[in-house]
């Protein structure tokens, strides 16, 4: 034999009695099995039950947690609540989700998760002035408020450009009760250049410089002391109601007693709306 020749490599040693390989493979066999087992619970069992014992899933939203819950029970099933969730347009302490979803065939001792509404505090009333009635609506809902499009009151302004929001009810930042109504006043934009006439005749005489203001005329004169008297009313008019006459133009008036006073809720501005 050659001293000089090359040895030839010796062969790796492995402890045939080492426990790591066995233990990683059992783990990862176990695990399998879990999510395995996840997958059929949460999505094969579902849809294929074993024939005559499967149940079939109520519509819980909405409802009770305690009804909810009692319907489980007797259908075999186990309600269990997941999270909460405030949603001001569902009671406190009812079902807005839920896991399987209605009509889904499931087995006895199924859990049925759901998702209820948690109680809320009060809301924030959003600053709205400036912005577009949808917009309004919009930030309205997710402040948890509600506007209804029937109660909005459209006024002119020189200050404002038609179709804006000019005032509000309750004010920015105000706590609310949730789903209060958040009332709404609307630009219509300057007022056009000729206006008509309101009708001031039996009206106290002391409201009457504020009416023709916002009318977009003017008191012509003032009748001394009768602002600050409450029986003074107004018994003649020029121009007369219903007179179209340029923005600006000048009303005189005559006063009187107060006998035939008309009530205020009847004062109807050029827009059609009471004046209070």
């Amino acid at each position: 034999m050659n001293p000089d020749a090359p040895k030839p490599a010796e062969p790796s040693r492995i402890n045939p009695k080492s426990p790591f390989p066995l233990i990683a493979g059992l783990l990862t066999a176990i695990m399998g099995i879990i999510w395995l087992a996840a997958a059929m619970d949460r999505v094969v069992m579902p849809l294929v039950t074993l024939a005559g014992v499967e149940q079939i899933v109520l519509d819980l939203r909405l409802l009770p947690y305690e009804k909810a819950d009692s319907l489980c029970r007797a259908a075999g099933l186990v309600l269990e609540k997941i999270r909460g969730r405030p949603d001001s347009r569902a009671a406190t302490g009812s079902i807005l989700d839920q896991f399987p979803g209605a009509g889904v065939p499931v087995k006895p001792g199924k859990k049925i998760e759901v998702v209820v509404c948690d109680s809320i505090g009060p809301a924030n009333t959003p600053n709205v002035i400036g912005r577009s009635p949808r917009e309004a609506a919009l930030s309205a809902s997710q402040a948890g408020l509600i506007v209804n499009e029937e109660h909005i009151r459209r006024v002119t302004s020189w200050e404002y450009p038609a179709g804006v929001v000019i005032r509000q009810s309750p004010k920015p930042e105000e706590l609310v009760t949730p789903n209060s109504e958040l009332l709404l006043t609307v630009s219509l934009g300057p007022p056009p250049d000729r206006v008509i006439v309101p009708n001031l005749v039996g009206m106290p005489y002391r409201g009457v410089s504020a009416l023709l203001e916002r009318t977009g005329l003017r008191l012509g004169g003032e009748a001394p002391g009768a602002a600050s008297d409450s029986t003074v009313i107004v018994t003649a008019q020029q121009p007369a109601a219903g007179s179209n006459v340029s923005v600006g133009s000048a009303v005189t008036v005559q006063v009187g007693g107060r006998q035939g006073i008309k009530p205020a809720a009847e004062i109807v501005t050029p827009n059609g709306e009471e004046e209070n």
